[in-house]
């Protein structure tokens, strides 16, 4: 006799967004999908963990430019941050962000993995995660691609 075990979908897989092949984009927190939002509106004690996975062409790098970045909590990293990875997600290559800024960042990489992270603060609060916007291009070495 076998079992079958129906294991519920993991909330989070919604909210990773894998980008390849392109030479230029636009990344932000509206790309979240509806299925994540409506789970977090009905449910307010659910964090947001989002990531978005950028992935050129190899032997080109990614430029990214964070137009906005808007936190809940300012400089609370443990309630709400942005993180930058360049390559992969090792503590090494990231830069953190707890405070709303403009930033940019060109990666050594081929792979940009940015990380957005909030949680409520307040059981009443209704917008607890990070809202951000940036734009990415690859380039080669010595160059931009275009």
């Amino acid at each position: 006799m076998y079992t079958l075990i129906l294991k519920k979908k993991n909330p989070m897989d919604d909210c990773v967004t894998v980008i390849s092949g392109q030479i230029e984009g636009l990344v932000n927190t509206s790309m979240i999908s509806l299925t994540f939002n409506d789970l977090a509106r009905s449910n307010n004690s659910v964090a947001l963990d989002c990531v978005w996975d950028i992935r050129v062409s190899p032997g080109h790098q990614i430029f990214f430019q964070m137009e906005t970045l808007t936190l809940v909590a300012e400089n609370e990293c443990e309630t709400n941050f942005l993180e930058l990875y360049d390559g992969n997600t090792h503590h090494e290559n990231v830069e953190q962000f707890c405070h709303s800024t403009r930033t940019s960042m060109k990666t050594k990489t081929n792979r940009l993995i940015i990380r957005a992270f909030g949680k409520p603060s307040l059981p009443t609060q209704n917008m607890h995660w990070p809202r951000f916007q940036g734009t990415f291009n690859m380039f080669r070495m010595g160059g931009f691609y275009k």
